[in-house]
């Protein structure tokens, strides 16, 4: 069990980090025009990186994957007896964004209400949790199986 965890998530981890991120845009160069999709809400003078990947952080939550709020929302989440991945993760990292997209992916296609849940947690807005936890570096995977921690996977570099 624990050798497919940590599989699912090294994969996930070396496709994020080998592979750029489809959704967010690159930085264009001065004398070049973004496409007017992305900047139509953006003021001119403020069509940067950072503004644009905050206008998609709402696209790329998914529905398989339970945000968690609170230090209550982790108790009820690793309170039931079933496989729990949770994803650490910092608001503003890059590395961490490039990996939601294929953490949201594998909860899409591996979530069974009853026996494999996906969570994510912003450690820089709950703090509490994230010290609760343990987190030294973000993105952070870790897998609960009822209720107890088996196994954690800190940062990309750590993939072979």
């Amino acid at each position: 069990m624990i050798r497919i965890t940590m599989f699912l998530l090294g994969a996930m981890a070396a496709a994020a980090f080998m592979t750029p991120p489809a959704r967010i845009p690159t930085l264009a160069p001065r004398h070049t025009a973004a496409p007017a999709s992305t900047t139509a809400s953006v003021p001119p003078r403020c069509r940067n990186w950072n503004l644009r990947a905050l206008s998609l952080r709402s696209s790329m939550r998914s529905t398989a994957v339970v945000p968690l709020q609170s230090e209550t929302d982790l108790d009820s989440a690793l309170g039931a007896k079933r496989l729990v991945f949770v994803e650490l993760y910092g608001s503003r990292c890059r590395k961490c964004f490039s990996v939601m997209g294929k953490f949201n992916l594998l909860a899409e296609q591996h979530t069974q209400p009853e026996t494999v849940a996906f969570t994510q947690i912003a450690c820089d807005k709950v703090t509490n949790v994230a010290e609760r936890v343990g987190v030294r570096k973000v993105p952070t995977f870790q897998v609960y199986l009822d209720g107890e921690k088996v196994d954690e996977l800190v940062g990309l570099e750590a993939v072979p």
